[in-house]
């Protein structure tokens, strides 16, 4: 007689019952591949369903973000380009200069660009500084406060009505240049809706210290003018 057959004969209703059972019963699925784990009356896992579907949604708000960056970044170069033909779906290259006024060249500005100080006269023949601070500081509110950003354009008004042969050239200490010099006859007009910079002023530009020479006491070249702003 055959020993396995001998084996199932002697089994009982309830251990056969019990062989059947566990033969018919669904097994867990892996969530590798993105299904659902399957409980043991075979219905998704409904933690794991919930939690597919706000992956799901994450990865689409994302997505959605990155294309419309894309496309903002495509219209604002569009904008900054000189007369082409090519021309974009609802494109309107003025109303963009105007949202975005600074353009691509904002952020491919060399940064050997000299600045432009401002300093205001005393009575005692003295100066104090009136350029507003770093845009990143505290005092900008880490970039919240755009005061800096209207003087710039306050100083550029004031500076364009300038003569380049009326800067002088400095190699030493600016202050001690602007000291030395008489102000400029004809006064010149401030036309900026916030002013800071009016009255007798001197205006300091001044190349930009290499990086690598920031631990040597150099003074960079500059130039200067003296003028007196009426606002």
């Amino acid at each position: 007689m055959d020993t396995s057959s001998a084996v199932w004969q002697h089994r009982t209703p309830a251990e056969s019952a019990g062989t059947v059972e566990d033969t018919d019963r669904p097994e867990a699925t892996d969530d590798v591949d993105g299904t659902a784990v399957a409980g043991r009356d075979g219905q998704p896992d409904p933690e794991s369903s919930a939690g597919d579907r706000a992956d799901l949604r994450l990865g689409r708000s994302i997505a959605s973000l990155i294309a419309l960056a894309a496309v903002a970044v495509v219209y604002v170069l569009h904008a900054a380009l000189p007369a082409t033909p090519f021309e974009l779906p609802f494109g309107n290259p003025q109303a963009f200069r105007t949202v975005v006024p600074e353009g691509w060249g904002f952020f491919t500005m060399s940064p050997r660009t000299p600045d432009v100080l401002v300093y205001g006269a005393r009575a005692d023949g003295d100066w104090r500084q009136l350029t507003v601070g770093a845009h990143e500081g505290p005092a900008s509110l880490m970039g919240l406060n755009r005061r800096n950003r209207s003087q710039g354009t306050e100083v550029a008004i004031v500076a364009n009505q300038l003569r380049p042969e009326e800067w002088s050239a400095c190699e030493r200490e600016p202050l001690d240049c602007l000291s030395a010099l008489r102000p400029r006859e004809v006064p010149v007009a401030n036309f900026s809706t916030l002013r800071s910079v009016c009255g007798e002023v001197g205006l300091v530009m001044q190349d930009v210290l290499p990086w690598a020479w920031r631990g040597l006491p150099t003074e960079m070249p500059s130039k200067v003018v003296r003028v007196v702003v009426s606002c």
